[in-house]
């Protein structure tokens, strides 16, 4: 937990819908307040999906080797 914390990257994936075809975006949960697109969402209540996501430890063996664990 505390190698995962370290690493950080905690990221927030959303979904909305725009001209009749669902989009997906991320962002860091740290600059959730930077980011317009999000915000306008929410302001108009369009926002379809909203998830918080935190690397697992298999994501950072693989950043920090560039190797899958098997």
């Amino acid at each position: 937990h505390a190698l995962i914390m370290k690493k950080g990257a905690q990221t927030l994936n959303y979904t909305y819908v725009e001209n009749g075809e669902e989009k997906g975006r991320q962002c860091l949960l740290e600059e959730t307040s930077n980011d317009k697109v999000l915000n306008d969402l929410l302001a108009n209540n369009r926002l379809l999906t909203i998830h918080s996501k935190e690397p697992n430890l298999g994501d950072i063996f693989m950043e920090v080797t560039g190797r899958r664990l098997l």
